[in-house]
């Protein structure tokens, strides 16, 4: 989503607000402008530490939220930020605070969902075909990459097992 909105619109200073350990990961797509951690459970866990990051994010200027998250806090904190425009599901606890919902579309994937949330924003959005592509590696990853993995006569299966939900893992 974020990438998309970086296409659709190349001054939109894109700010991306999420758990501490994505953010060192997103940082280095470099498809935002700024990434901050969201500490639920430690700095943000205050109401006070909470309040800390909304001043420094309403410091910046007027905001447009995009929330595709459904909880309670999450609609806690997009109140918090008095945003000009809040964008998010219509079955989301943020839609009391929302200026555009749409309806929840269960049966796509994540991405195409997650999309579909720019629509009351931009007159076209873009499809995840006309995306380009998120470089996730550098050419010195890939000689590290081709270093340790010998080489195979057909396609390597990379398994990256790490979430703290255990039906995501």
């Amino acid at each position: 989503m974020c990438a998309a909105i970086k296409q659709m619109d190349v001054g939109a200073n894109v700010v991306l607000i999420t758990t501490p350990a994505a953010a060192e990961f997103v940082r280095g797509l470099g498809i935002v402008d700024e990434v901050v951690a969201f500490d639920k459970r430690g700095a943000h866990r205050s109401s006070a530490g909470r309040g800390e990051l909304v001043a420094s994010l309403r410091s910046r200027g007027p905001i447009t939220a995009v929330v595709p998250h459904k909880s309670m806090r999450t609609m806690f904190l997009a109140r918090a930020l008095k945003a000009e425009r809040v964008v998010t599901y219509a079955d989301a606890a943020t839609r009391w605070i929302a200026s555009d919902t749409i309806p929840y579309p269960m049966h796509i994937h994540d991405t195409r969902r997650h999309l579909k949330l720019l629509e009351p924003l931009f007159p076209h959005v873009l499809t995840i075909e006309e995306l380009t592509p998120i470089r996730l590696f550098t050419s010195d990853d890939v000689a590290v990459i081709e270093s340790m993995v010998p080489a195979a006569g057909g396609p390597v299966a990379v398994v990256a097992p790490g979430s703290a939900w255990p039906t995501k893992q």
